[in-house]
């Protein structure tokens, strides 16, 4: 093997060295759609593992354990590492997900307007010291960590419109799923 340094790696282990790999000996260009990465259940198990793992699944090198779940602990033997190091060099070989999801983006600028005009509940999923240090106004605090280990904090009301925010994007895009998985409906994201 020219890429992995063992035999057998843990998934995220494998995904930090095919992502350097691509992107400091290949120069590849990283995937810019990262909101279709949020759709993986388990993309924040490890917070430095993010970047990584998100690339390596856009780009269809080592692919899920499941069609929402990458499996960041499960082991790769030999072959399997062999079939990605193979993906690698060989971009046709590439099994690029294919991700539907039905929640929408607000943009920024409008995120004001939506609560003024009173249309959503605007739940800002960063933490409670990133909030601290600023927020919408009307904004409401329930830090992703805890939206995904209880998605039901948003409210009993299924049909209420609710947009989530936060600094990038990315976890906004996680709650709106973990609020969709719940049965929640009008669901939008946006970044501030």
């Amino acid at each position: 093997m020219k890429i992995f340094s063992k035999t057998v790696l843990l998934k995220k282990e494998a995904a930090k060295e095919a992502y350097g790999y691509i992107k400091n000996v290949l120069n590849e260009e990283d995937e810019q759609d990262l909101m279709r990465a949020a759709v993986l259940k388990d993309l924040f198990d490890c917070g430095r593992c993010v970047m990584n793992v998100a690339q390596v699944y856009l780009k269809g090198i080592i692919l899920p354990k499941e069609e929402r779940l990458f499996g960041n602990d499960e082991e790769l033997d030999e072959d399997e590492l062999l079939k990605a190091e193979e993906r690698i060099f060989f971009p046709e070989k590439r099994r690029k997900p294919a991700i539907s999801v039905s929640i929408r983006e607000i943009r920024q600028a409008d995120i004001s307007e939506v609560k003024k005009a009173g249309k959503a509940r605007i739940i800002d999923v960063r933490s409670e010291e990133e909030f601290s240090r600023g927020h919408a106004e009307g904004a409401e605090n329930i830090p992703l960590e805890r939206l995904i280990i209880n998605p039901h904090l948003i409210g009993n009301d299924i049909y209420e419109p609710i947009v989530f925010v936060c600094s990038k994007g990315l976890k906004s895009y996680k709650a709106a799923l973990t609020a969709e998985e719940a049965g929640y409906r009008d669901i939008a994201y946006a970044k501030m």
